[in-house]
């Protein structure tokens, strides 16, 4: 009677198709049912064999962005037997950036007000920011870091963060919105909106403040707490509650004197 010739399970990975990114080690496992030479192909180039083994393993981390067959083949006197693995080996991806701090990519200070921008980068990068255009800072070999800014003037500025290592290169930005503290803009959507100054306006007359922008419906109307009813109001008080109707998004702005002054 003639014995079967040996038999191979691929143990780790159990699947023939397997994914890795450049870089990444994998160690690749089979059994054999009886004692056999177990020899590792690799693109058709034979790597090494492991002799009389019942589990032989090959290690890699250095393998080269493509599609690759791993081909193992155990053999003894009783014949061989082979199976492979199909590996995709991809290119590692490009450095990601999170904003961090602020989490928003629209952000509003009042001139003169300090501001940290810190990001987040998903693997180690030179980190590159960019100012209206302009290289203010450059952080090497980092993950997390910040920037500090105490002295943007009035303005729409744009701040570009950059990250680059030997995957690529990939940007952020924040766009910051810079005003001047004595002045205050109301941003009204379509509709009924309930809204507030934390400005004394200069003129605070509702006509003055409103009566131009044709999308704004008058009268601007308060609650009476005594009365427990709405009524019209001739002019906007600071910190008080207005209740005021647009006919589309629209803003309107308005000066004066900032509260803590």
């Amino acid at each position: 009677m003639t014995n079967p010739a040996p038999s191979i399970t691929l143990l780790s990975p159990s699947s023939t198709s397997v994914s890795n990114t450049e870089g990444d080690s994998t160690t690749f496992t089979a059994t054999i049912d009886q004692v056999s030479d177990v020899t590792w192909i690799l693109d058709g180039i034979t790597l090494y064999t492991n002799t009389s083994g019942t589990t032989a393993s090959y290690y890699n981390n250095s393998a080269k962005a493509g599609t690759h067959n791993l081909t193992v083949v155990a053999e003894n006197a009783n014949g061989a037997d082979q199976k492979k693995w199909t590996w995709t080996v991809t290119e590692p991806p490009a450095p990601s950036i999170t904003l961090s701090s602020p989490s928003f990519s629209s952000v509003s200070d009042i001139e003169g007000n300090s501001r940290t921008f810190t990001v987040t980068v998903d693997q180690l990068a030179d980190v590159t920011w960019v100012f209206d255009g302009v290289t203010i800072q450059t952080d090497t070999s980092v993950q997390t870091v910040s920037y500090y800014n105490s002295s943007a003037h009035e303005g729409v500025y744009n701040i570009t963060i950059v990250a680059e290592n030997a995957n690529g290169a990939s940007q952020n930005k924040w766009t910051w919105t810079v005003t001047d503290p004595n002045l205050y803009t109301m941003q009204l959507q379509k509709g009924w909106n309930l809204v507030s100054t934390p400005l004394t306006p200069g003129t605070p007359d509702v006509n003055t403040l409103f009566g131009s922008n044709s999308d704004v419906i008058l009268p601007v109307y308060s609650w009476n707490t005594a009365n427990k009813q709405y009524y019209d109001v001739s002019t906007i008080e600071i910190g008080k509650g207005y209740w005021i109707l647009a006919l589309k998004d629209t803003q309107v702005t308005l000066a004066g004197t900032s509260y803590s002054e």
